[in-house]
C-alpha cells in the first residue's frame, strides 16, 4: 500500500476553519475494501479514530478523506484496507504528522535564500518543510536545495553550484514567528527559484507540468492535498526592464488569481515583498517595479506588501545578515494580519499622503509625508535618510528629515516654484540608503516618483 497524496511521514496537514484536518488521501493498493484509519497520539488512540472509515479501495487504487484530526500532534496514522470479512488486507503507517498551517514559498532568489549560513536559525519541532526532493522533514536551511529538486523545471533553468556557507532565506524566520503568533504547527512548501521572471511563473504554462515553475509549484501543493493557508512571495528583480516592467502589475494579478483558483480559495492570503536594493546598477526600472509593487494592495484584495528597502545585503543583490530573519518576521506579521491573528501587528506601513508643508523664511519648501498603520512612531538609527526630491537638474535637494509620530517632515532646498516641477521618492535609485522603520521594526515602503505638483 502506497500513499501518494497528503499524508506522509513528518507532514503538516492544513487545518480547516474548525481547526481540524480535512485531507484528501489517495494511493495504490492491490486490496479491495473499505479504507479505515487509526490515529494515535502519545501512544493512545485518538477518540473517534479507532478504525474510522474514510474511503474505499478498488481497481488497484484507494482514496478517501481524513477529517477531524485536531490541530497539533505529532500523530501516528495507520491506513488499512479491510476486506469483506473486516480483516486487514493491506496497510501502511505514517509518523510524526502535524495538523496546522501550510504555506507556499515562491518567487526568486531572495525567497529561495542566498544569505550566509551564519544566520541560519535552529530547528523547531513544530515547523516542518516539504523539501525540493519531495520529502517532509523538520524545517532547516537550505529549504530550497534546487540541486535535489525532482521537478524538471529547476534543471531546465539551471541550479546553483553548492556553497556550504550560503542558502539561508526568510522562510525559517517566517514559520517560527507564525508558530509564536498562533502556537499552531507550521508547514512550508518550498517552490522558489533564483533569477526567475514573471513570464517564467506564468500560470498559462501550468499545462507544461513540471517543466514550468507554476506547474511544478501546483504539483507540490496538490501532492499535499491542494489546500494551503497562504502564499509568501518575493520576486521582481528579474522584471526590471522595459518590456517586463510594463506588464508587471497585470502579471501579478493573473498569478494571484490563478493561485486562488487552483487552491480553491477565492481570498487566499498573499504577502509580497517589495524588492530591496542592487549594487552597481543604475537602472531606473528598480524604482518603477517598486512603485508598482507598492500599489498592488490597492488592486488585489487580501494582498499585503512588505518593504525590505532598509535591510542589509550579503552580496550585490541578496538580503543577508540579520536582515533575512527580520524579513521573515515581517512577512509573518503581515500574513498574521491578513488572517486576523490577534498577536500580529497591524497591516504593513503604507504611504497615506504627501503634502506641501510650511515655507521656510528663506523660501525653501518643507514636504510632509504621512504614513498609515505605524506601530508606535517612526524611528531611525541615527539621522533619518532615504528621501530624495528630484528635479531635472539634480537629485540632492533634501536638507534634513525630522520624524514626528507617523509623519516625516522633509526640508528641501527648493522654492515653491521649483518644487512644483519636482518628484519625491523614498528609496531613489537602485542602491539607496534607507533607515526609517516604526517601533515594531517595519520599514516604510519605497515609493516614487510622486509629483509634488499634485501634493495638497
Amino acid at each position: 500500500m502506497q500513499v501518494e497524496t497528503s499524508i506522509f511521514n513528518n507532514c503538516v496537514l492544513q487545518r480547516n476553519g474548525s481547526n481540524v484536518s480535512e485531507a484528501f488521501i489517495s494511493g495504490t493498493t492491490d486490496a479491495v475494501g473499505a479504507v479505515v484509519v487509526q490515529v494515535n497520539r502519545g501512544g493512545r488512540v485518538l477518540a473517534g479514530f479507532r478504525g474510522k472509515k474514510v474511503g474505499q479501495a478498488k481497481n488497484g487504487r484507494f482514496e478517501g478523506w481524513v477529517t477531524g484530526i485536531p490541530v497539533g500532534g505529532p500523530y501516528r496514522i495507520e491506513v488499512r484496507v479491510l476486506d469483506t470479512a473486516e480483516k486487514i488486507a493491506d496497510h501502511t503507517a505514517v509518523t510524526n504528522v502535524l495538523v496546522g498551517d501550510v504555506w507556499l514559498l515562491a518567487g526568486q532568489s531572495n525567497m529561495e535564500g542566498v544569505a550566509r549560513r551564519s544566520n541560519a536559525l535552529p530547528t523547531h519541532p513544530m515547523v516542518h518543510a516539504f523539501f525540493m526532493d519531495d520529502h517532509w522533514g523538520v524545517a532547516r536551511d537550505p529549504l530550497h536545495a534546487l540541486w535535489a529538486a525532482v521537478d524538471k523545471v529547476h534543471a531546465i533553468i539551471g541550479c546553483p553550484t553548492l556553497k556550504k556557507d550560503r542558502y539561508v532565506g526568510p522562510g525559517m524566520a517566517f514559520a517560527q514567528e507564525m508558530w509564536r503568533l498562533t502556537r499552531v504547527p507550521q508547514g512550508l512548501i518550498a517552490a522558489a527559484h533564483g533569477g526567475t521572471s514573471m513570464e517564467q511563473w506564468n500560470p498559462a504554462r501550468k499545462d507544461e507540468g513540471t517543466n514550468s515553475l507554476y506547474g511544478a509549484a501546483m504539483r507540490r501543493v496538490q501532492k499535499n492535498g491542494g489546500r494551503i493557508a497562504g502564499v509568501a512571495w518575493y520576486q521582481g528583480e528579474s522584471d526590471c526592464g522595459a518590456q517586463q516592467a510594463e506588464l508587471y502589475t497585470a502579471r501579478m494579478r493573473e498569478l494571484v488569481a490563478a493561485l486562488r483558483r487552483d487552491c480553491n480559495h477565492a481570498l487566499l492570503p498573499f504577502v509580497a515583498v517589495q524588492i530591496s536594493r542592487v549594487v552597481e546598477n543604475d537602472s531606473n526600472w528598480w524604482n518603477i517595479i517598486r512603485e508598482q509593487q507598492r500599489q498592488l494592495p490597492q488592486s488585489i484584495d487580501r494582498l499585503a506588501l512588505v518593504p525590505a528597502i532598509d535591510l542589509p545585503l550579503d552580496d550585490a543583490i541578496h538580503i543577508g545578515g540579520s536582515g533575512i530573519n527580520r524579513l521573515g518576521r515581517r512577512i509573518a506579521h503581515a500574513m498574521g494580519n491578513l488572517r486576523g491573528y490577534k498577536k500580529a501587528h497591524r497591516a504593513p506601513i503604507r504611504l497615506k499622503s504627501i503634502e506641501i508643508g510650511q515655507i521656510e523664511d528663506n523660501g525653501a519648501v518643507e514636504v510632509v509625508a504621512t504614513f498609515a498603520d505605524v506601530v508606535g512612531k517612526l524611528v531611525a538609527s541615527g539621522r533619518p535618510v532615504g528621501f530624495a526630491v528630484v528635479t531635472d537638474q539634480r537629485a540632492v535637494n533634501v536638507v534634513d528629515v525630522k520624524l514626528q509620530g507617523s509623519k516625516a517632515r522633509i526640508l528641501t532646498r527648493l522654492t515653491l516654484q521649483e518644487a512644483a516641477g519636482a518628484a519625491i521618492y523614498y528609496g531613489y535609485g537602485c542602491n539607496p540608503v534607507c533607515n526609517i522603520t516604526d517601533e515594531a521594526d517595519r520599514s516604510i515602503p519605497a515609493f516614487g516618483p510622486l509629483r509634488l505638483s499634485t501634493a495638497q
